[in-house]
């Protein structure tokens, strides 16, 4: 982790700022903390990304189950139409 006088920076500025004085270090943690929102929000986003996948799946599944039924149900009345034929 990277230091800029008091302020601790677990973004990815590891580099610490020139001795310019106060203005230089409050920019710096401004990016640190900029960093640290911007690790945030990807994560968040993979979070997301992760949970449409599975709700992708969760729903193929499902229509795949409701299919399977409809196919046996289509099966069983073809059966009963053709014992009601004969």
């Amino acid at each position: 982790m990277g230091r800029a006088g008091s302020v601790e920076c677990p973004g990815e500025f590891y580099a610490r700022p020139l001795a310019c004085g106060d203005n230089c270090i409050q920019v710096f943690a401004l990016l640190c903390d900029v960093a640290v929102i911007r690790s945030q929000t990807k994560e968040a986003i993979s979070e997301r990304e992760i949970q449409i996948l599975q709700l992708e799946e969760d729903t193929r599944a499902g229509v795949l189950e409701d299919l399977q039924d409809v196919r046996s149900r289509i099966a069983q009345l073809e059966e009963q139409q053709i014992a009601a034929l004969d």
